[in-house]
């Protein structure tokens, strides 16, 4: 768990979120018999499920498409990156393609740098990724993942100060990324400056928005303030939190053995030891870099999915659908792709295909829901009576005490 936290890992800037367009959607009902009329006023319950992906508006209010459109069967994605078979070579050109289309479309639009940017760092190309974020600062001084991406650079090669000053600048664009207190705390106390990192790590936890990462690195901090105590109840927390945390362990090892305390010391130790035995190391290049089949699917499927959203954002829904049509196709798995590809099938009153993604949907997360319920409108549409309201059993056995999914199966049921 903490990898993904700890200051000293290199997970951070894989993650660097894009803008999401808003949600909008269409005002008038597509009907498919009485079925759907039912399904219309089950929109007023479940309003909020479709709006969780940019596209999707009220649930079931749509612009009256062509009922041909209902039967669609969306293209095929092709290419070697999108096979099964596909090698790292692959990846990285198809990447490369997406990011170099992106630019050309809008060679001046800061999240299209961005999204370059955060190509060429997962490349191992640091100079021209300092080049693109700097363009995007250019372009928009209030890019919070360009202040981000340099300041993680920054802190890489130990430029503190520039770092600091990149964070700083960051988390006043983007005072909910959790990551970037600690990566600020992390950067004064190497600039020798613990005292303005303990404050801030004690607010950002006092927040609610902190994690396991800022106890770590604040009891950190208090070892190397010879704050020994403070630091022994920090990692304390930490462990409590989570007791497979290798760095709370091992701080609370440190903790105790300068109190004096060493048989405590020891039982810290050994299960830091223990952890440390049942886990394969990962270097710094590997989360870094595509150097294997699983990194480098995993950075592809990173810049598809912000490039779709930045031809979203600019007005390109087709693009944008095809990008995440090849991000579903590059992640079998990947819950976020379809959800986007739901709610754009939805608005565009496309109910097959909404209902091939949503079965995927419910394959993947069958203890949502939410997926159940978007099953049932979807059949309801399609004039399915039966299994429209199978698939609300299934919502209410999820949740028993939420009166959306019971309202929305009592009207399907109650029309002829």
């Amino acid at each position: 768990m903490t990898e993904q936290f700890s200051p000293d890992s290199d997970e951070h800037p894989r993650r660097l979120p894009a803008a999401s367009p808003s949600a909008d959607g269409g005002r008038r009902f597509s009907r498919l018999g009485r079925a759907a009329a039912a399904a219309a006023a089950v929109a007023a319950i479940i309003w909020g499920v479709w709006r969780v992906a940019p596209f999707g508006g009220d649930a079931l209010e749509k612009p009256p498409g062509d009922e041909a459109r209902c039967d669609d069967q969306t293209p095929m994605v092709s290419g070697p990156a999108y096979s099964a078979e596909a090698t790292v070579a692959d990846l990285k050109q198809a990447s490369m393609e997406v990011a170099a289309e992106l630019i050309a479309a809008y060679p001046d639009a800061a999240d299209a740098l961005n999204v370059m940017a955060q190509l060429q760092f997962h490349l191992g190309n640091t100079p021209e990724a300092i080049r693109s974020w700097r363009r995007c600062l250019e372009a928009d001084p209030k890019c919070g993942d360009a202040h981000y991406g340099l300041g993680y650079i920054a802190h890489l090669e130990g430029e503190n100060a520039e770092a600091a000053e990149r964070f700083r600048a960051a988390l006043a664009i983007r005072p909910d990324d959790a990551r970037i207190p600690v990566l600020l705390a992390d950067a004064l106390t190497r600039l020798g400056k613990p005292g303005e990192a303990v404050p801030l790590l004690v607010e950002h936890l006092k927040s609610g928005k902190g994690s396991l990462d800022a106890l770590v690195c604040l009891g950190r901090i208090h070892m190397e303030m010879q704050e020994y105590d403070k630091a022994r109840r920090v990692f304390e927390e930490a462990v409590r939190i989570d007791p497979a945390c290798r760095e709370a362990q091992f701080g609370l090892g440190n903790a105790w053995a300068r109190l004096g305390e060493a048989e405590k010391s020891r039982q810290a130790m050994s299960k830091f030891q223990a952890l440390v035995a049942n886990r394969r190391a990962e270097s710094a290049v590997r989360v870094m870099a595509f150097d294997d089949l699983a990194k480098g699917r995993e950075v592809a499927v990173l810049i598809h999915g912000e490039a779709a959203k930045v031809h979203a954002a600019h007005g390109n829904l087709e693009k944008a659908e095809e990008l995440w049509r090849k991000t579903a196709a590059l992640d079998p798995k990947h819950v976020p792709s379809r959800m986007e590809l739901l709610a754009i099938y939805e608005r565009s009153g496309r109910n097959r295909a909404a209902l091939r993604v949503c079965e995927e949907l419910r394959d993947l997360e069958p203890q949502r829901a939410d997926h159940w319920l978007n099953l049932g409108v979807l059949y309801s549409r399609l004039g399915q009576r039966d299994d429209a309201l199978a698939a609300l059993d299934r919502a209410i056995d999820l949740e028993p005490d939420n009166p959306r999914y019971r309202q929305a199966r009592e009207l399907i049921r109650s029309t002829p």
